[in-house]
């Protein structure tokens, strides 16, 4: 038996997913803007995407507010 199997996910943990997902991708194009002759492959690119995804969604968490 796998654990996925019987383990009920939420419909809003779904969406919650998603909008990682799709903060991720948009941090992602947005580094790449930002600094285009950074190799995406390096620390300091995951770094960068990384922060600017933890904005994208605290930015997104607060509109509802």
């Amino acid at each position: 038996m796998c654990i996925r199997d019987s383990v009920e996910v939420p419909d809003s943990l779904t969406v919650a997913a998603e909008v990682v997902v799709a903060s991720i991708k948009k941090a992602h194009d947005l580094a790449h803007l930002m600094y285009p002759d950074l190799d995406t492959e390096t620390q300091l690119f995951g770094t960068i995407r990384s922060k600017l995804a933890d904005q994208i969604l605290y930015v997104w968490s607060k509109k509802g507010q």
